[in-house]
């Protein structure tokens, strides 16, 4: 009794000293303040209460024990890099170099002790079902209702709708300035026609654009109630399924994207409606035949023609099934259904190819800049440039503003790719590929620092909980090309305006402690791991493949120039479902 009396107090001592620690790496002045002061006994006496839990499981159930300290390393690993990357980024405070890494790795491994315990009991946790018995139909169309009545005062408020983002150049091809693939065709044609039917119609662009907006809310709203439908057929706790209404109707992100001219709207409902599918055929443990399985493959050729990324994150998913398959035909054990997924996704790709080419050909598109594939290597770059200027040999500086201008090198940023992005040459990059290789392989092997932060720096979105620039929205119009093609925010409800136009990084940091965490892209890739983790704990291997559909796709904007909401739309609307279809009992489904 005596010596684990002694081992707690050793732990709640390592856990005590791991906190202090943390705060000297990442450079903040209250650390002198934390050694001395209440905290840290509080640290060390919820230390000394819990760490014991963490051996009791190592010895309960060892493999349960690996999952939950598993989970608990990578969650801890990632938010102290994080934040000490966020520090060192924007302070001069934070420490620098090799120690600072292994001191963070150090506490890595103390303070995930202290988490263990909550993993493992949501390991082994579950709903309880008690099973909804309406109509489906009458679901569908109350849900419809209740979400488009939720969105209309943000309509009003942002009257006629916001014209945004990309809008202004897609509108243009429309009209005759001619099409590139560099933004969805399908968008392009579907947004700018709903504006000008609109015009024809109303005799304004103001209501064109407020017909777009209409529909398009519509569309939203309409594939939330179909996730909706999904969830009382698969008999969702009605506790459960009133809280995903309620998220879907009120949190801000959605209506607000619901009336902006992004592709990712669309492609955000396609994205959803096509994960529910997934879920649903999970649940019944076999694929779709007939019309359904049509219906299907349609719907995910639609979703990939509206965003290009899809296609990617199936196609990552295809080649880890091909490897199970053939590791499984190695083994010789049964690979019927997982060849049917593998053909079904087969289809999905080849039909995405040949609607890119209809298109492409229809319109007599040019092909897009190939810019938006090289963010990572030119924020490579851009660092390196950027933050050793006076190091660079005058061979490599000269070649660097050869391939970029210097004004826009300048205007690197962590979280962004686009200034750096508007001033690459890409002509030049397209005549020299090899000497712009050669020059990127320099570059890295001088400053391989800069090259493993800059990728993390770009996605911190997807995995950096401490939330940075991932709740970007943007709540202004863009500046009409043209006097005859305007359009301009004419708000009915100002107070509505201001209220949803108010969640932005910085208030939701100060007044939004912890809640704040939600309107962050990287929470929803949190909540879709952990599912997928719940299930492996859970060996409930087929309901894998929902988890796996949205982190392949998630994996596809590591290589995008940002991680922002409109990207994440569809894993955001997804992953309330995936935690439903998770953490309910098999055998009740």
């Amino acid at each position: 009794m005596c010596m684990k009396r002694w081992f707690r107090l050793i732990g709640a001592a390592c856990f005590m000293v791991a906190v202090s620690l943390l705060l000297w790496v990442c450079g903040y002045d209250g650390r002198l303040q934390f050694n001395k002061g209440l905290v840290s006994l509080c640290c060390f006496g919820v230390a000394y209460r819990w760490l014991p839990e963490t051996f009791r499981h190592w010895k309960q159930d060892r493999r349960r024990f690996f999952y939950s300290y598993g989970i608990s390393v990578f969650l801890a690993l990632t938010e102290m890099m994080g934040l000490w990357l966020w520090r060192k980024e924007n302070t001069d405070l934070a420490l620098n170099g090799a120690m600072a890494v292994i001191v963070l790795f150090f506490c890595v491994w103390i303070l995930a002790a202290l988490l263990e315990p909550f993993f493992y009991w949501l390991s082994g946790w579950n709903f309880l079902e008690k099973g909804m018995r309406v109509s489906l139909p009458k679901i569908f169309f109350f849900s419809w209702m209740v979400f488009t009545a939720a969105y209309v005062p943000c309509l009003l408020a942002f009257y006629p709708g916001l014209y945004a983002y990309d809008m202004s150049w897609q509108w243009q091809q429309f009209l005759g300035y001619g099409y590139t693939t560099h933004h969805p065709l399908i968008h392009t044609v579907f947004a700018s026609w709903l504006i000008e039917l609109g015009n024809q119609i109303f005799g304004d662009y103001q209501k064109g654009l407020f017909l777009h907006s209409v529909v398009q809310m519509l569309i939203m709203t309409g594939s939330m109630a179909f996730a909706m439908t999904f969830l009382v057929k698969w008999k969702v706790p009605k506790n459960i399924w009133i809280g995903i209404g309620c998220f879907f109707a009120f949190f801000p992100f959605f209506p607000v994207l619901g009336i902006s001219t992004t592709k990712d709207t669309v492609f955000g409902c396609l994205f959803l409606m096509t994960f529910v599918c997934i879920c649903d055929m999970e649940i019944q443990k076999q694929l779709y035949k007939g019309w359904k399985m049509a219906a299907f493959v349609i719907l995910a050729i639609l979703a990939c023609l509206f965003r290009n990324n899809m296609v990617y994150g199936l196609a990552l998913m295809e080649i880890g099934l091909f490897m199970i398959v053939v590791w499984r035909i190695h083994r010789k054990k049964v690979i019927k259904p997982l060849a049917g997924v593998c053909a079904v996704i087969a289809v999905v790709i080849v039909g995405s190819h040949l609607g890119f080419a209809g298109l492409e050909n229809t319109f007599h598109a040019l092909k897009g800049s190939k810019a938006e594939m090289l963010s990572l290597p030119m924020q490579q770059m851009a660092r390196a440039y950027v933050r050793h200027t006076d190091e660079l040999d005058e061979e490599d500086r000269v070649e660097m503003e050869r391939f970029f201008e210097k004004d826009w090198l300048t205007r690197y940023r962590y979280y962004l790719s686009d200034p750096v992005k508007k001033g690459m040459n890409m002509e030049l990059v397209g005549d020299e590929p090899a000497e712009f290789l050669k020059l990127w392989a320099r570059l890295g092997k001088q400053f391989p620092s800069e090259y493993i932060e800059a990728p993390l720096y770009n996605t911190f979105g997807l995995w950096y909980l401490g939330g940075d620039s991932s709740c970007y929205m943007e709540y202004k119009m863009t500046i009409s090309f043209d006097e005859k093609h305007h359009v301009e925010l004419q708000s009915k409800l100002p107070a509505a305006q201001s209220y949803y136009s108010w969640f932005q990084d910085q208030n939701l940091h100060r007044y939004l402690p912890g809640v704040s965490m939600i309107f962050y892209t990287s929470f929803y890739l949190w909540l879709i791991l952990l599912c997928g983790w719940y299930l492996l704990v859970q060996k409930r291997y087929t309901y894998l493949f929902g988890t796996v559909f949205l982190l392949a796709y998630g994996a596809t904007l590591v290589f995008g120039p940002c991680i922002l909401p409109r990207y994440c739309l569809g894993l955001m609307v997804s992953a309330p479902v995936l935690a439903a279809v998770t953490f309910i009992k098999q055998k009740e489904m």
